[in-house]
């Protein structure tokens, strides 16, 4: 019932490939599968899009479905790459009968070289969901550098980024009620990151602690320079707040004392 592919088995694909295609013999309608895009070396999930996602378009004469490809899919240099689909991902329109399967290991797609940066890092910065973020927060120290280690590893194998090209924590900053955690990463896999951090729900981002992400941004000079004016707001209004109080005790303590010395001088003149 399939037609052709594109692109075709054993093309070539990178960063710079944005559709997949597959063109059936007669018309279908859409179900309920996906269609999914494996790392070969590995069989780890690149990009899951079902048939009822945004990211996934049939033709208007139901003959050729279109699959949205996001640039952190085919990041890597070298890499083979294969392409299933389930059953169930179409049906057949006349007759209403689901389709079959394109299995693993039958389109096999091979990634070519891409335009590299100069070999240097960048900083930026993640953001965690709110839930995330509140877990954090109850969190003693220990538990909060495992959490760093193991979000630290997952984005070594998803993204994928080499262990010295990734700095991430132990520091932390809150703004809004959200933890904000600053990393260098090597330049070339940012904007993978970033990618595959907005698109989560069709990457392996997905699931564990990665999940938990809620939004990547490039910071050239880093936390500081991006929240420092929200830190310094918060130390100054902590200070003044310390100040007020040291103040209000003070008059409390002084009114207390001159209200004792006050009685001491009428209760005096009473006997006097």
């Amino acid at each position: 019932m399939i037609a052709n592919v594109t692109p075709s088995i054993n093309s070539s694909v990178d960063s710079s490939t944005t559709n997949i295609s597959i063109q059936f013999i007669r018309p279908v309608v859409l179900s309920t599968g996906n269609i999914t895009i494996y790392k070969d070396s590995d069989h780890t999930i690149r990009q899951r899009v079902s048939a009822t996602s945004e990211f996934c378009k049939l033709s208007e004469d139901g003959i050729t479905v279109n699959i949205r490809i996001i640039s952190s899919t085919f990041n890597e240099y070298g890499e083979k790459y294969y392409v299933k689909m389930d059953n169930h991902f179409a049906r057949i329109k006349k007759y209403n009968e689901p389709l079959r399967e394109i299995k693993s290991g039958v389109w096999h797609l091979k990634s070519e070289s891409r335009a590299k940066y100069p070999d240097e890092d960048v900083t930026g910065i993640i953001q965690l969901i709110p839930d995330a973020s509140e877990k954090f927060f109850n969190f003693n120290k220990s538990e909060r550098l495992n959490y760093f280690d193991t979000l630290k590893q997952e984005l070594i194998d998803k993204v994928p980024v080499k262990n010295s090209k990734l700095t991430l924590g132990p520091k932390f900053e809150t703004v809004n009620k959200s933890i904000i955690v600053q990393l260098r990463i090597d330049r070339n896999a940012a904007s993978d990151l970033g990618q595959m951090i907005t698109n989560k729900l069709i990457t392996s981002f997905s699931s564990n602690t990665t999940n938990d992400l809620d939004g990547f941004q490039n910071m050239p000079g880093g936390l500081w320079d991006s929240y420092g004016t929200q830190i310094v707001s918060v130390i100054l209004t902590y200070i003044i707040l310390c100040l007020l109080s040291r103040i209000l005790s003070y008059k409390v303590n002084f009114l207390s004392k001159y209200s004792i010395m006050s009685f001491h001088r009428n209760i005096n003149k009473f006997f006097v």
